[in-house]
């Protein structure tokens, strides 16, 4: 039977092993798939006993992304861009690191929304690693970027990180303060950290009249995002359920070959 996991800290909220549970019931495969609890100083043993006991493949969650890195011999072009590896495969080359979230983002967006991006006025909420995992995806995707944070100055060097590898060109990407913002949106996307973390997200009247997407999801009850972005009239709010599961399908799809169908499962998670 092949096995899977999720390594992270905390990691027992993670719906990783209900999803992919319901992605091999698809296909009547048989895996297991569990959640692992590392601490920062054991994380790259983890990972070795891990693939040592025949382990075939790993999500990597909270706060182990960056320093996954540097743990596998190569990295997909999304993950580099990122710096972030959220899944872990392996071939007759070595250890292999991906970056699933920007793909599923653009997923769940194209699929479950109907959004065409490719044109799209799109403001990012954010220019953290969650902001650097989906940028790469949403500028290949067409999407027209424009960056928001409370320090402008990592607005800039992410617009400058991505000149580096090539995706965009020197002044392409307007970068602000986030109660600084300026023009009119078709999408917003909230990826800073304020939900996880409790702060307060002070914006200016930028959801108005967009669709309003957070990263962060709950099942019970509307992000802090969300209800912000309704006060400001937005045309409809979104969370990042779909996200998760869009991404947990790419890292099915890279570890066995086949793509599962998500919408079920995004439903059977809303009704849990």
């Amino acid at each position: 039977m092949s096995k899977y996991a999720v390594v992270g800290n905390p990691v027992s909220h993670s719906l990783s092993p209900q999803i992919h549970a319901r992605f091999a019931q698809q296909f009547n495969e048989r895996i297991t798939y569990t959640r692992i609890l590392s601490s920062a100083n054991d994380f790259p043993k983890t990972l070795d006993r891990f693939f040592e006991l025949d382990g075939q493949g790993l999500n990597i969650t909270l706060p182990f992304k960056e320093t996954a890195v540097r743990w596998v011999d190569h990295l997909s072009d999304d993950a580099r861009l990122a710096q972030a590896v959220n899944t872990i495969s392996r071939n007759a080359s070595g250890y292999i690191g991906h970056n699933t979230d920007g793909v599923g983002l653009v997923r769940d967006l194209r699929l479950h929304h109907k959004l065409d991006l490719s044109g799209l006025n799109t403001l990012i909420l954010g220019a953290g690693g969650a902001a650097k995992g989906i940028i790469g995806p949403l500028l290949r995707a067409g999407a027209k970027i424009s960056i928001a944070n409370r320090t402008v100055a990592k607005a800039k060097n992410l617009a400058l990180h991505l000149v580096e590898y090539g995706l965009t060109q020197k002044g392409d990407i307007p970068v602000y303060a986030l109660d600084a913002c300026e023009g009119k949106y078709d999408l917003v996307l909230n990826a800073t950290s304020a939900e996880a973390t409790g702060q307060s997200l002070d914006s200016s009247e930028v959801c108005v009249g967009a669709f309003c997407y957070d990263l962060f999801y709950q099942l019970d009850r509307p992000t802090s995002f969300c209800n912000l972005a309704a006060k400001q009239q937005a045309l409809c709010t979104a969370d990042g359920l779909g996200m998760l599961v869009e991404q947990a399908a790419e890292a099915y799809l890279i570890w066995r070959g086949k793509r599962p169908k998500t919408g079920p499962v995004i439903e059977s998670l809303r009704k849990s």
